[in-house]
């Protein structure tokens, strides 16, 4: 029996590797989300991109009794409702670390295995964490904007007067919050690239593992974050690490203090971040995400020369969007086929689902032999 997964395709590349590994799986019906002329077309504005997602969610929702597994990035998040109404789902998957977009709980209490490409895009996400904060601190972004503006000079007197003097982050001090892929490479650039102490926060990691990397692992957010010239988030967004950063931690920060954050927007308290940036209670921010997402024209924040805020950006330097796409779609068609992954997020789910295969391949077979005779 052909598995039907719903696919909602779009322009990226990240896309077309999904689309790519689905179509050349003969046991893989795939069901699109969008047909004729819209199917791989680049949106053209928010209208459009309104339509095609309505147009999609319609779609999903009439295949969902029949569908088998669900690329769960568009058009609308994997709740509970679609879970209990999806009677055949074995596999949500999706590109990338996050899995924000999907309930995890609910997909483990219906035996459904949720799928993620974690550590594929860990390279230039770290990098870009890096980049924000040389940007950040060397003032480079601010002089950037000044200078195109104003289309004149800016003289290191200009930025010492609005004590804004660049600074470096050779020899400092660099928190991160999540000790994942994500948080271990921006470890290891700080620490080797930089000479930079650091320190980690992730309740999950284990103390000496991050001890032989040459990372200090922290009891407590409170204990660490008064020590760091830079905060840097990259845990996944759940309803645990939702706010992780708000009122209360920022306070705890240096005046002189950076937060950089390319997890999620929703990690981090944005109310509070943008009091402490209005009133300098810390020194600025670097940010690849934000909340909401994208950020609405006209934003507060779009006001703030102390914060650089780039478009969720980084995860898709050089080819990573092809390798987060193939590698997310690979292991989910693995997964649909009743064999091995190693990027099951809930794997308590994979005996019952298993069994549930085959109790259906069975039936399947016995159906075959009526038919035959």
């Amino acid at each position: 029996m052909r598995k039907k997964v719903f696919f909602y395709p779009s322009f990226t590349p990240m896309h077309r590797a999904v689309g790519r590994v689905l179509d050349a799986a003969d046991d893989i019906e795939i069901v699109y989300g969008l047909d004729g002329d819209d199917r791989w077309r680049r949106p053209v504005d928010t209208a459009d991109v309104t339509r095609m997602r309505a147009y999609a969610t319609r779609i999903l929702d009439d295949a969902l009794p029949e569908l088998h597994a669900i690329y769960g990035r568009e058009p609308r998040p994997v709740d509970r409702d679609m879970l209990e109404r999806g009677r055949r789902l074995e596999v949500v998957f999706l590109p990338g670390s996050g899995f924000d977009t999907v309930d995890l709980v609910a997909a483990t209490e219906h035996n459904v295995a949720c799928i993620n490409s974690a550590g594929v895009n860990a390279t230039p996400v770290s990098d870009c964490a890096v980049g924000l904060m040389l940007s950040v601190s060397m003032r480079t972004a601010y002089v950037d904007r000044f200078m195109h503006r104003e289309k004149r000079w800016i003289f290191l007197a200009d930025l010492d007067e609005q004590d804004i003097y660049p600074g470096a982050i050779s020899g400092k001090t660099v928190g991160i919050v999540g000790f994942g892929f994500i948080g271990r490479e921006v470890a290891r650039k700080c620490r080797d690239g930089f000479r930079m102490r650091v320190l980690a926060f992730d309740p999950f990691f284990d103390p000496m593992e991050a001890d032989r990397q040459g990372v200090t692992l922290v009891d407590s957010l409170k204990e660490m974050l008064p020590q760091c010239d830079f905060v840097s988030v990259n845990c996944p967004l759940t309803p645990q690490t939702r706010g992780i950063i708000g009122e209360a931690e920022l306070a705890l920060m240096k005046p002189s203090a950076f937060l950089i954050n390319t997890s999620r927007g929703g990690t981090v308290d944005a109310a509070a971040l943008l009091a402490a940036l209005r009133e300098r209670r810390i020194a600025g921010a670097g940010v690849d995400c934000t909340d909401p997402e994208p950020l609405p024209d006209g934003h507060p924040l779009y006001d703030l020369e102390n914060i650089v805020i780039s478009p969720h950006i980084s995860g898709g330097a050089d080819d990573t969007m092809e390798k987060l796409g193939t590698a997310s779609a690979t292991q989910a068609v693995r997964v649909l086929r009743g064999q091995k992954s190693s990027r099951v997020l809930n794997p308590e789910v994979l005996p019952a689902l298993r069994a549930r295969q085959q109790a259906t391949a069975e039936r399947g077979d016995a159906d075959a032999r009526c038919h035959s005779r």
